[in-house]
């Protein structure tokens, strides 16, 4: 592991000005972000930006936004009247802060550009803004692939080993960010969280960013057992005297290094990488065993918080179904369910009342008990009906017809369209849409929203079923 020498963390705080992170945690700091990524947007394929095309998207774009004047600088006398004074305003306090620099390409055209460290944060912070994960890059056979063409290809086997390692790099980085967003979301599973909840989670994190994008390619097409003895075996003939000389003449060639000690330089810096990926591809499959651990942590309790909420949810439909429906019978004694009592008002004689003498129980007259033999009643053939019952109504033939019932001839239907009157409608809506998107089903197919929407007095994920099934 390279560590930062004194020397250069001081060029690093001296190349960032002090200031420079304050707008990410000021009260105007969705602002702030907002115009960074235009500016971004505006310099695609340019160096630099005219000041004056800058402020006039700015202005159009606060105009068709509703964003009103407001003053935002620190230390601004002049009060912010217009769109375009706010554009300025936003501009200048950006360029206080060091996010970006006037170009004077002649003293009447001021040009917008971005500092180095600048260019970089923005790049980061967009790609950190992404709901989503980028598309997995089959880092593994990447790393095979750039070892095998530096020793078949005999041209720069020093580029060859370092694109492995920057490959391995990002692999390392992934797998820590989905054994983070496992341990996140299993933490979120044990709180008091609510069934939909817990299946918008479970579809728009586990399944999408966890699963598909990030377990399954690392599984099959890209998958670690395949190609692990082929890099560490690649690693080993990198590793052999005549082709650590070569390395190391085409990496001072490359850096064109005039320092009497570059050759000691390279050969440290290409032994680390060495000795990285040597030491990566040894032991990674304890660190898929440890994701692959979480991810049953996660699906046992998931699933179990998931059958608690449903069977809480039957217990009590069922107490107070039965409730209902004895109180609307003929024959309900209306004092079963209730509790009567006295009561007088408060007086100031009710505060001194007289003493009551008990009786003594000596003299009280025994009364006889009255022994019955109780008989043993068992609970399974009430039990069995009960589960039989619930099979029933909440069978995948019923949830499929219910479904269709719901689509009524439309090609499609969203979750805040379905009439949801009662609790069976809403676990059939639910169990239709793991049936749907676990593919169970030969009648329809469900497609995921990314967010949560309100129908009646139920909420849930939004969602659509699709009738037919779908394309594979």
């Amino acid at each position: 592991m390279r560590l930062l020498q004194r020397g250069e963390k001081m060029n690093l705080f001296s190349m960032i000005p002090d200031d420079f992170f304050k707008i990410l945690t000021s009260k105007h700091k969705t602002l702030y972000l907002e115009v960074l990524f235009m500016l971004d947007d505006l310099m695609r394929g340019l160096i630099f930006v005219s000041r004056e095309q800058v402020v006039e998207t700015l202005q159009n774009y606060f105009l068709e936004t509703g964003i009103l004047p407001m003053n935002i600088e620190e230390e601004e006398s002049v009060e912010v009247k217009t769109h375009r004074a706010l554009a300025q305003s936003v501009l200048r306090e950006l360029e206080r802060k060091g996010w970006i620099r006037i170009i004077y390409e002649n003293p009447n055209d001021e040009q917008i550009s971005f500092p180095r460290y600048a260019n970089r944060m923005v790049s980061v912070l967009k790609e950190l803004e992404k709901s989503d994960h980028n598309a997995y890059a089959r880092y593994v056979f990447t790393t095979y692939s750039n070892l095998k063409i530096g020793i078949e290809g005999g041209g720069n086997e020093w580029m060859a080993l370092d694109a492995a390692w920057k490959a391995t790099q990002d692999l390392q980085r992934v797998l820590q960010d989905t054994y983070f967003e496992l341990n996140e979301i299993y933490n979120e599973i044990l709180n008091d969280l609510s069934t939909n909840d817990i299946l918008s989670r479970h579809f728009d994190v586990y399944q999408n960013k966890i699963i598909d994008q990030v377990l399954y390619p690392l599984k099959t097409n890209d998958s670690i057992p395949r190609f692990k003895q082929s890099i560490l075996s690649l690693l080993d003939m990198y590793s052999e005297e005549a082709l650590m000389e070569r390395m190391i003449n085409q990496q001072v060639k490359k850096d064109n290094r005039k320092e009497h000690d570059e050759g000691e330089v390279a050969a440290r810096k290409i032994q680390e990488h060495l000795n990285e990926l040597t030491d990566f591809y040894s032991d990674i499959s304890g660190m898929l065993n440890l994701i692959d651990h979480k991810t049953q942590e996660y699906t046992t309790k998931s699933i179990g918080k998931i059958q608690y909420r449903l069977r809480s949810d039957f217990q009590l439909k069922g107490t107070i179904d039965t409730l209902i429906k004895y109180t609307k019978s003929a024959d309900a004694d209306s004092s079963a369910f209730l509790e009567w009592h006295d009561f007088g008002l408060v007086s100031q004689e009710s505060l001194y009342t007289p003493r009551t003498v008990k009786p003594d129980i000596r003299e009280k007259e025994r009364l006889a008990v009255n022994r019955q033999k109780m008989t043993t009643v068992s609970d399974k053939a009430v039990v069995e009906k009960l589960r039989k019952m619930i099979h029933q109504k909440f069978s995948g033939q019923n949830v499929d017809k219910f479904v269709l019932e719901q689509l009524g001839g439309k090609d499609q239907i969203s979750s805040k369209e379905i009439l949801l009157q009662d609790y069976d409608s809403f676990v059939l809506t639910i169990m239709g849409a793991i049936r749907g998107h676990g593919h169970h089903s030969q009648c329809y197919h469900v497609v995921f929203g990314k967010e949560q929407v309100r129908n009646g007095r139920f909420e849930l994920p939004l969602f659509y079923f699709i009738g037919g099934q779908k394309d594979v």
